[in-house]
């Protein structure tokens, strides 16, 4: 049996003498405790208990000490007696951990019994989404005093494209995302990953692409006059999401369009451009718009109002 103490005597015996004893005492080990167990969890702690070996002995006191895996650091505590009561100990977020706990009696300490687990990261934080001509990228942080090894992330539009992303997964805290539909409002989560841990939530932000510019611009000669003129477009809604567009007007070679208005929705597919000054030559700009996104580039039209006026006469 485990933690008990034993002596051993030898008596010799010589013509029916009996030499003088010589006895030996030695104690066994304590069984290892059994059914180590984690009570509860925070993002920063754990209560955990174990339950006494199978054949306990003698018991004096227990000894359990936590390592972490990464940094090999120990640090031993007792239990106080033979009554096992739960222990709660601060831990960090994201590491991996090795309770090891044995039973003391008789001056020396049993056989050990350990669990090793992991605690749950801490969510991500600062999550952002960076939009740019062609994708979006989304960067985060870790949460304050966590550790993890990889992240996962996933994104589902909310206009259009309604089917979930599958999570992907990537050890990057800033991953450049491409081929997302223009002009798509998505949500992106993101989880912090531990050793096979997911953080207790994940992190989400909205974003929506930079949508495209129209088709097919022209100029409707027949509605132009000496001041004013009327351009028109095409939509197509298979390659962009568009909520309105907007118009933009400027002399020609300068690059420096400036604002004339917009449009009430996206199927209004012509604008009256007006206050013009006959023999000028302009350059007409169209955006597409959606929500506060708008397209990276324009498409354009040049023209000169008094070419357009001796075409339509």
């Amino acid at each position: 049996m485990s933690s008990q103490r034993y002596t051993i005597t030898l008596t010799t015996f010589l013509n029916d003498v009996e030499s003088r004893q010589l006895s030996i005492t030695f104690y066994t080990n304590s069984d290892a405790p059994t059914n180590i167990r984690i009570l509860s969890r925070t993002e920063t702690g754990i209560t955990f208990i174990w339950s006494p070996p199978a054949n306990p002995g003698k018991v004096d006191d227990y000894e359990y000490y936590l390592q972490s895996s990464s940094d090999l650091v120990t640090t031993s505590f007792y239990n106080f007696g033979s009554d096992i009561r739960e222990h709660s100990r601060s831990l960090d977020a994201g590491r991996t951990y090795i309770i090891v706990v044995r039973a003391y009696a008789y001056y020396q300490y049993g056989m050990p019994a350990s669990l090793r687990f992991t605690m749950k990261p801490k969510p991500v934080l600062n999550l952002e989404a960076e939009v740019y001509p062609g994708g979006l990228i989304l960067s985060w942080i870790s949460g304050f005093g966590s550790f993890e090894n990889s992240y996962r992330y996933q994104y589902v539009g909310r206009i259009t494209k309604l089917d979930s992303v599958p999570w992907e997964i990537t050890t990057s805290k800033r991953v450049k995302l491409e081929h997302l539909f223009p002009g798509e409002m998505y949500e992106f989560y993101v989880e912090a990953i531990a050793n096979g841990k997911h953080s207790l939530y994940n992190r989400s932000v909205i974003a929506t692409t930079l949508p495209l510019p129209p088709l097919g611009l022209t100029i409707d000669i027949a509605e132009t006059t000496e001041s004013s003129l009327l351009i028109l477009w095409e939509d197509d809604e298979t390659r962009s999401y568009i909520t309105s567009w907007d118009v933009e007007i400027a002399d020609i070679g300068t690059y420096r369009p400036k604002a004339v208005g917009s449009t009430s929705d996206r199927t209004v597919l012509n604008y009256e451009i007006t206050n013009l000054i006959s023999g000028k030559n302009y350059t007409a700009y169209v955006f597409g718009k959606s929500g506060d996104q708008r397209s990276h580039q324009a498409a354009t039209v040049d023209l000169t109002l008094s070419e357009f006026r001796a075409l339509k006469f």
